[in-house]
């Protein structure tokens, strides 16, 4: 098992971990159905760093290491998928000017709704918990006292048929302040 470090500073991990607990502030009062439950269960959104959780799976013997293909494998990535509900806050990109000048972090947050009601209104929550994120920073750009929301804003939800699941993404640009040069000729 690795050793995880952090890195002291303004960095885009510590702007993706300071945007994941804002996104958990935002929705702590929001329920919603449980895809593994399927029933009334509600519960609140889940989220998730960088990656949703994958089982690890762990080859016993010999008989079962003929599971351990790609399509095995890509089994368990669905089964994350549709883990409902949650919330992925994804490093999309980043990007830098040059010396001097603040970083460019593009993060893609990313929602994952279970509604099987009958008029296929799930939508309606991934569009709701969207909006909930976009207004956020709209009404204040400023995460956790020193990252910028450029006001820049994409949104999707998926195309495709895929109830009773609907999967949603907004993304957003921030600026992050980064080490100044001490020497123009070093």
């Amino acid at each position: 098992m690795g050793v995880q470090r952090d890195f002291p500073g303004s960095t885009i991990l510590q702007c993706q971990m300071a945007l994941c607990k804002e996104i958990e502030h935002l929705t702590k009062d929001w329920l919603f159905q449980n895809a593994d439950a399927k029933g009334p269960e509600k519960v609140r959104l889940k989220i998730y760093e960088q990656n949703l959780p994958v089982k690890k799976n762990k080859v016993p013997n010999a008989e079962d290491a003929e599971k351990d293909t790609i399509e095995f494998r890509q089994a368990d990535v669905e089964d994350a998928i549709v883990q409902c509900p949650w919330c992925n806050v994804k490093l999309d990109r980043a990007w830098n000017d040059g010396p001097n000048s603040k970083t460019n972090a593009k993060f893609a947050v990313i929602f994952g709704i279970y509604n099987d009601d009958e008029v296929y209104s799930g939508h309606r929550e991934t569009l709701n918990l969207m909006a909930l994120v976009k207004e956020r920073f709209l009404k204040n750009p400023i995460l956790d006292s020193q990252y910028y929301c450029t006001n820049h804003f994409d949104e999707q939800v998926n195309e495709e048929e895929v109830y009773p699941y609907t999967f949603g993404v907004i993304t957003l640009v921030f600026e992050i302040a980064q080490a100044r040069r001490e020497s123009e000729y070093v």
